[in-house]
């Protein structure tokens, strides 16, 4: 006798239900160890061919039980990479999606489910450039999207009332859109999950959106920088939201298909091993162009605030985009790239939603760090420098950083009076590898200042500092003043110079994270921190005093909320 399983829905004898034989079954098959290239001649525009592709589509399963598809890489398709329609029991692992070139990389979908249950996608990567992304259709039900990157695409829900589906351990650059046609419904159906979700700071659509979510979870939404309303439809059940925001840590277990299936087979069940929150209230905040309007492949000039500064070339267009890296150790991260033949100088003012200050910045110090790519990785050669400085431009802040061969310390904008250049050791760096660099100031040493170079290969695993020879302690002669007046910051790139991950001011984030661990801990709990903040309300401890008016009320205990719901870096 074939082991029985539950039904997903109700069933009731005045419905007339009807239960069916399927004929003509697959079973027990599979598709490995390939790769499969396409031979598109063309490249795919949404205006032109959405739901015209010509049909260049990779893998298709449909009447299938008990299949497989493993360590697949898959080139160059137009209308679906991998499909599954009327399955069940099938497992996809280790499967690539990617196209040979930049005319290709556009697509219709990667990965879409319909008409089927109890399906496995795991240890997946989407390095192409669906409209779509990743989706389940037509009356899916148990099946699971388990760690995968995406570089484009979002959680597309197809209508037709898929359901009670999991996304859970992903890391996403969320630029897709959802599909489905306007007479097939809402745009999902109930008890899905998105469960361990990295936004990488970009859009929250549909992978944070509980409004289109009935009776679903989001539940470790990290770097989610726009927030949802809850589901506001009538009848609608809320979302169960745990959380979900720019500052949350992963949740433990990381995998909520792993550890139901743990909890199964009776085995352990795995942990997170990510740090608690405030873990290091003095980590560093990095700025890595995650600004939410952003759009891969668009120029950086008028996103986030970004203009032109200088432009070396005197040639017309833009100079440099904004991309994403898949070569940085944390990546994918969106980074700045220039433009072959291009050299320019891009700043970024000081305002409300970014308010640069030297890292550490004291009356006696100041450090700067940012991460740079000089060049291309097996390509072209690339230069890429970080300037600091005030709003108007004058020559006391200081720039730094590096081509392939050479590194730089120059006095504020572009001074020939400081202008050290010192030879990358041999073995440090090859062109195209990703490195830390950073400066230490001491205004304090010799007649006018020192500045230290120091220098990591990412790329090479480094996790310390090397003290770059002949640039350390090089003196200032009287060109980097005024530090109390930097206020703006920028980048100087030259062909396919990248930077990413600027350190500027820790923030309010963190002093707020630190003031939140109440106890000291590191770990912020209701019975530890937030009963000791209420206890100092109730005492008038000025430390409760969280808006700073004097008084303590409501309003401070709201805002010291905020910060313990979000958690910290």
């Amino acid at each position: 006798t074939p082991p029985r399983e539950p039904l997903r829905f109700d069933l009731r004898p005045e419905w007339d239900p009807e239960i069916r034989k399927p004929s003509q079954l697959r079973r027990d098959v599979g598709v490995s160890n390939m790769t499969i290239r396409l031979n598109r001649d063309y490249e795919w525009l949404r205006s032109v061919h959405h739901n015209q592709e010509v049909g260049f589509n990779g893998v298709a399963f449909t009447d299938t039980v008990d299949g497989f598809i493993e360590d697949v890489t898959i080139l160059d398709t137009d209308g679906i990479a991998v499909f599954m329609n009327y399955c069940k029991n099938i497992t996809v692992h280790g499967v690539t999606v990617d196209a040979t070139g930049p005319d290709r990389e556009k697509q219709h979908h990667a990965f879409g489910f319909a008409n089927s249950a109890d399906c496995l996608v795991e240890d997946f990567e989407v390095r192409s450039w669906p409209l779509h992304g990743i989706y389940f259709g037509n009356f899916c039900v148990n099946n699971v999207y388990s760690r995968g990157v995406m570089h484009h695409g979002t959680f597309d829900y197809h209508k037709r009332l898929p359901y009670a589906n999991v996304y859970t351990e992903i890391d996403i650059i969320n630029d897709g859109d959802s599909g489905g046609g306007t007479t097939s419904g809402p745009q999902m159906g109930a008890r899905h999950v998105h469960w361990n979700i990295d936004l990488n700071r970009t859009s929250s659509s549909l992978v944070a959106q509980p409004d289109v979510m009935p009776a679903g979870a989001l539940v470790g939404i990290q770097c989610a920088t726009e927030a949802q309303p809850l589901n506001d439809e009538a009848g609608d059940p809320e979302v169960l939201s745990d959380r979900v925001g720019p500052y949350v840590a992963p949740p433990s277990p990381p995998n909520l298909y792993e550890a139901q299936l743990a909890l199964r087979l009776g085995q352990p069940i795995p942990t997170s091993s990510a740090p608690p929150p405030c873990d290091d209230c003095d980590d560093d905040t990095a700025y890595a162009f995650g600004f939410g309007g952003g759009q891969i492949g668009q120029p950086i000039v008028g996103q986030d605030n970004w203009v032109f500064s200088r432009d070396f070339s005197m040639i017309d267009g833009d100079n440099a985009r904004l991309q994403t890296t898949t070569t940085h150790p944390d990546g994918p991260l969106r980074m700045v790239e220039g433009r072959s033949g291009r050299d320019s100088v891009l700043v970024r003012q000081n305002d409300a939603g970014f308010a640069f200050t030297p890292h550490r910045y004291t009356a006696e110090n100041a450090t700067m760090r940012f991460d740079a790519r000089a060049g291309a990785p097996g390509g072209s050669s690339g230069n890429v420098y970080l300037i600091v400085n005030n709003s108007d431009g004058r020559s006391e802040g200081i720039q730094f950083g590096m081509n392939s061969s050479d590194f730089q310390i120059r006095g504020g904008q572009f001074s020939n009076t400081l202008n050290i250049t010192r030879s990358i050791p041999s073995g440090w760096y090859t062109r195209g590898e990703w490195a830390r660099l950073e400066l230490r100031i001491d205004f304090t040493a010799g007649a006018d200042g020192e500045a230290s170079l120091f220098f990591m290969n990412l790329s090479d695993g480094d996790t310390t500092y090397r003290a770059v020879p002949d640039m350390q302690n090089v003196p200032l002669v009287g060109e980097v003043r005024y530090p109390e007046t930097w206020d703006r910051i920028g980048f100087r790139l030259r062909n396919a110079g990248a930077a990413t991950n600027i350190v500027a001011n820790g923030g309010a984030v963190i002093d707020a994270c630190c003031e939140a661990d109440r106890d000291g801990d590191n770990v912020l709990t209701a019975d530890g921190d937030l009963a000791d903040f209420v206890g100092g309300l109730e005492a008038a401890d000025p430390t409760t005093d969280m808006n700073q008016d004097g008084s303590y009320d409501a309003f401070d205990l709201l805002a010291y909320l905020d910060v313990y719901n979000a958690g910290c870096p």
